[in-house]
């Protein structure tokens, strides 16, 4: 039971640090930009959690500590991608999405 509040801890932070990032870029750069860095981010760690779910494995603690370190990697992967296109004039992300 203490691995289980631990995972709905984590769980809670995961989602309240994509909010708050998505918060700060949208006010930084605008909600497109907030929605064009943060929605592959979002989509890898709902496909992330239903593969663990169609797998039958049961989500543990460890499973959200992965989530962090996805979360964590990739909002700065991204940030480098979106400045690195918009300064050369492009309003993409390396991977194609707007």
């Amino acid at each position: 039971s203490l691995f289980a509040s631990y995972r709905q801890a984590m769980l809670l932070l995961v989602a309240g640090l994509l909010a708050g990032f998505s918060v700060m870029i949208s006010f930084k750069q605008g909600i497109r930009a907030a929605a064009t860095i943060t929605s592959p981010i979002l989509l890898a760690m709902l496909t992330t959690i239903g593969a663990i779910g169609l797998s039958g494995i049961g989500f543990s603690m460890f499973h959200a500590m992965g989530l962090i370190l996805v979360l964590c990697i990739w909002i700065d992967y991204a940030l480098f991608l979106y400045w690195r296109e918009e300064e050369e004039g492009l309003l993409l992300l390396g991977n194609g999405l707007a």
